[in-house]
């Protein structure tokens, strides 16, 4: 497990991050650390969900509901950072797109006239298809994060028990 946890930030880069200080009398709490089922996958429902949305500074919300929720607070930071500079236009698109068809409404952006200026001079009509979006692809993603970690944990506790045998 220690291997695949290496891309994660640590305990000890959480707790120092200067944006997620106001946060440091919470995170003596030690199921924000565990890597049990229930943490992992409550980590990955918020982890996917803030990061399809729109806004910056994502893994300061993460932390919040992490701590609310008790969930694994290096798992939901770690997964914000899905959305980077290079995925973030893609997942926008794709999340407008998306919520163009939840609405039943047409994209206005196409290829000859996607740049930023249209983009800024539209953002009216293009933030509630967007914010919508965000928010299923966020909420489904998360889930079937969820549903694989959940998953895992059964399939590893099944091979454990059988070896045993």
């Amino acid at each position: 497990m220690r291997k695949k946890r290496k891309w994660m930030p640590s305990k000890s880069e959480i707790q120092e991050h200067k944006w997620l200080k106001f946060l440091h009398r919470h995170m003596h709490h030690e199921y924000l650390w565990r890597f049990d089922q229930n943490g992992l996958a409550k980590a990955a429902v918020i982890g996917m969900f803030m990061c399809m949305m729109p806004m910056p500074f994502q893994m300061i919300p993460a932390a919040i509901f992490a701590v609310l929720f008790r969930a694994n607070i290096i798992l939901a930071v770690a997964l914000v950072w899905v959305s980077n500079p290079v995925t973030m236009l893609p997942m926008m698109y794709g999340s407008y797109i998306i919520g163009c068809w939840l609405l039943g409404s047409t994209p206005i952006f196409h290829d000859e006239t996607l740049s930023l200026s249209h983009i800024f001079s539209h953002l009216h009509s293009v933030f509630l298809p967007l914010l919508l979006g965000s928010a299923v692809i966020g909420l489904v993603s998360g889930i079937l994060l969820a549903v694989l970690i959940v998953f895992g944990f059964k399939v590893l506790r099944w091979t454990k028990k059988n070896k045993k045998s």
